[in-house]
């Protein structure tokens, strides 16, 4: 299983150039989607108003830190090298050029990809606030793309992002079950 994920990496792993090297940095990036943050601010405060808002608001930052204590804790319990950091990978791999330099992951670990779970986590608790079929394909294409920016970037390898892809999933599905048991998807009456 481990040559194949290797194999799927290497794949996915190409040289895509400048361009699509400065393309995935800006898709990885932590404020690139500060823009569709607000737009999922506003479009659940249009449909339910404030005190509705502020819990999603408060269920989506707590989404993000536990996914991201639980890839944490894979992390520092499993200890798997991530791909830029692999030996016997390393020789094989594109490394995309950030400022004229060979990028390398800070971190020497990854398991679970926290960048896929808090992303698809985000996704899909605003999906599930919002109801509407082009959000849906709007979150999903965000989600996928900074999904395929982990790998492309080597920080890891695809069985990881799919490893954060089905934690966010899970947390996703656990914020949507509380927002439903306190029934803030019952729009006000007007």
């Amino acid at each position: 299983m481990e040559r194949l994920d290797e194999a799927i990496f290497l794949a996915l792993n190409f040289d895509g150039g400048t361009a699509i090297d400065h393309a995935m940095f800006f898709v990885s990036g932590k404020l690139t989607w500060l823009p569709l943050y607000l737009l999922i601010i506003f479009l659940i405060w249009r449909r339910y108003g404030w005190r509705t808002t502020l819990f999603a608001l408060l269920l989506m930052a707590a989404a993000v830190g536990l996914a991201d204590q639980i890839c944490n804790l894979f992390k520092n319990g499993l200890q798997m090298l991530r791909p830029n950091h692999d030996l016997d990978v390393t020789p094989y791999m594109h490394f995309p050029m950030r400022n004229g330099e060979p990028y390398i992951s800070k971190g020497l670990y990854g398991t679970v990809s926290a960048h896929a779970a808090t992303t698809v986590a985000i996704a899909y608790l605003a999906a599930s606030f919002i109801k509407r079929q082009w959000f849906a394909g709007v979150a999903v294409v965000w989600a996928l793309s900074i999904c395929y920016s982990r790998i492309y970037l080597g920080a890891h390898y695809p069985s990881q992002v799919v490893a954060g892809i089905v934690l966010g999933v899970l947390i996703g599905l656990a914020g949507s079950w509380i927002a439903r048991r306190t029934g803030l998807y019952k729009e006000p009456q007007a």
